[in-house]
């Protein structure tokens, strides 16, 4: 018998929303070499707001997730 949480590896993805309008992200960008370089750890991560149409570095919080 299979448990209900036999798979870890797919979990809910987290909605990330724009600080600037407020709504949804669109989808997440590759990350400058620069960045990766040099600030590689930090948990930044890159994400496009179709409403703003900017790119914006968001900062993640890895070990805050709620577990339901």
């Amino acid at each position: 018998m299979l448990k209900e949480d036999t798979n870890e590896f797919l979990k809910p993805a987290t909605i990330r929303y724009c600080h600037k309008c407020g709504s949804s992200y669109h989808f997440q960008l590759h990350r400058n070499w620069l960045v990766k370089s040099f600030l590689f750890f930090l948990p930044l991560r890159v994400y496009f707001c179709a409403k703003c149409q900017k790119a914006r570095y968001v900062m993640i919080q890895q070990g805050k997730e709620k577990k339901s």
